[in-house]
């Protein structure tokens, strides 16, 4: 594939790689190197690290950055998170049409001028997608189609129970809205979507410490896992699960990933296979951006089923992370920082390396997207795979050229990895 750059009116612009899903790398002089499936230009075996090959890349910037993404029909839809900065909100919902790349977008400003700044987003399969507001409690029900994207099909709902949200997801008829900053985590009917209909649960009744999360995921069995992040005071290990079958208090458990190792602090998204459920390591205040990535086994759901992997122990630009895609058996885990000081946020690089760990046997691999752009670390904020690729949600960008203390965000990239 050869790399092109694709003007639209929203001046947005695509990154593409070819993904075949296997950790080998190809030998022989004529043969393409592959990682991951991954096209590359070079091998480290003592780093297991690959440089993407940029003549497989399509680059795409967005108007600001985005959030959580999911896939509905042939669309991707990503949430809106920050403008130019992230004190500029962004209320510009996006949608990429995954096999022609056609992109629409729709200000939800424009349907309520309270709607700003989304984290999470999902669908519930029945023509509807999902978000709600980081805060104010605002969720939004809008119902789409190939050809319906607009405001009209839309329904607002002022929760009942204000304070800060992240993640959503959706299942068995009902959308559950994840905390940050307390332990209420909701239940809404998808189908009524009305205040009548909202459930709460507290689960900082059960452990005063479990109140932050950013990441949810349901398992086969139709567990709630959530990761653990910021409670308004310190980072924690506090994994909550939760039988959505039942969604009571009585159904919720604790796992504190801190019991096994102390560092095993501040995560930022999980997703699973059918067996594992992985939590991607984010940072805590120990070490700023950490490296531990925590794998649960799904049938024992206690600390006697968890795995600590450091993602970090070959190749030390590994930094902490930011949300996850599963991909068969593989769990793809998207980069956020390395901390480079003392641990504050002004003293953070960002590296452009994606993980890809396999949860049965914790062997992993990193694809280095540094050759891409050359001086530009590329941060997502989440993927989806749809369709044989996978989308990278745009977040932002480092850029080494103007200043290691600045992140821009106004250049964000998204990614397209194509799988046969």
């Amino acid at each position: 594939m050869k790399y092109h750059v694709w003007e639209f009116n929203t001046l947005i612009q695509v990154l593409l790689l070819e993904l075949l899903l296997s950790f080998s790398v190809a030998s022989g002089a004529c043969a393409a190197e592959t990682l991951a499936g991954v096209k590359i230009t070079r091998y480290n075996r003592v780093t297991r690290t690959g440089r993407v090959d940029p003549a497989a890349v399509t680059v795409m910037r967005f108007p600001g950055s985005y959030g959580e993404s999911v896939a509905y029909q042939d669309w991707i839809y990503f949430a809106p998170l920050h403008g130019s900065g992230f004190d500029i909100p962004n209320s510009i919902l996006v949608r990429r049409h995954a096999v022609t790349g056609e992109i629409q977008t729709l200000d939800l400003s424009t349907i309520d001028g309270r709607i700003t700044t989304c984290i999470g987003v999902d669908a519930d399969g029945l023509g509807n997608v999902y978000t709600v507001t980081r805060t104010g409690g605002i969720a939004i029900k809008l119902h789409v189609d190939d050809e319906k994207f607009e405001g009209s099909s839309a329904t607002v709902l002022d929760l009942p129970i204000q304070g800060s949200y992240t993640s959503v997801r959706f299942f068995n008829g009902f959308l559950y809205i994840a905390p940050m900053g307390h332990g209420l985590f909701l239940q809404v009917s998808g189908e009524e979507f009305s205040k009548a209909s909202v459930k709460a649960i507290d689960v900082s009744t059960i452990d005063a410490g479990a109140t932050g999360y950013n990441g949810m995921w349901v398992d086969r069995k139709g567990f709630l896992w959530a990761a653990p992040n910021w409670n308004g005071k310190v980072r924690t290990g506090k994994v909550v699960r939760i039988d959505s079958n039942h969604f009571t208090l009585a159904s919720a458990s604790i796992i504190d990933l801190a019991v096994i190792n102390p560092e095993a602090k501040g995560y930022h998204g999980v997703c699973g296979t059918e067996e594992k459920v992985v939590f991607v390591n984010h940072a805590n205040e120990t070490s700023g951006s950490h490296r531990n990535v925590a794998v649960i086994d799904i049938n024992r759901p206690s600390l006697d089923g968890v795995k600590i992997v450091d993602i970090g122990k070959h190749n030390d630009k590994i930094g902490g992370g930011i949300n996850c895609e599963s991909v068969g058996n593989r769990i793809w885990l998207f980069p956020y920082m390395r901390n480079t000081g003392d641990g504050s946020d002004g003293r953070m690089e960002g590296y452009g390396v994606i993980t890809v760990l396999e949860p049965r046997t914790l062997e992993f691999v990193h694809l280095d997207l540094s050759d891409v752009l050359p001086g530009i670390k590329i941060i997502p904020y989440d993927g989806t795979y749809a369709r044989g690729h996978m989308f990278l949600s745009p977040y932002k960008v480092y850029d080494s050229k103007i200043s290691k203390d600045d992140i821009l965000d106004d250049r964000s990239i998204s990614i397209e990895v194509s799988a046969p």
